[in-house]
């Protein structure tokens, strides 16, 4: 048996194995989801300035 404390209701829950077990697994794949969704957001900003970065250069050719 394992005993969780909730952080904002201070109510104790005791959990078997299983029940334990299944909480760190969706804690695991929140935390996959979360990195992945990072990453994504990382990409997305580096093609959005490369295309700033472009649109930039292009701009300055044409005034030359």
């Amino acid at each position: 048996m394992h005993e969780i404390k909730c952080p904002n209701f201070g109510k104790t829950f005791n959990l078997n194995e299983t029940d334990y077990e299944d909480i760190l697994n969706q804690d695991a794949q929140m935390a996959k989801r979360f990195n992945k969704n990072i990453v994504y957001e990382g990409e997305r900003m580096l093609c959005i300035l490369q295309i700033y970065q472009l649109k930039i250069s292009e701009g300055l050719a044409v005034k030359k």
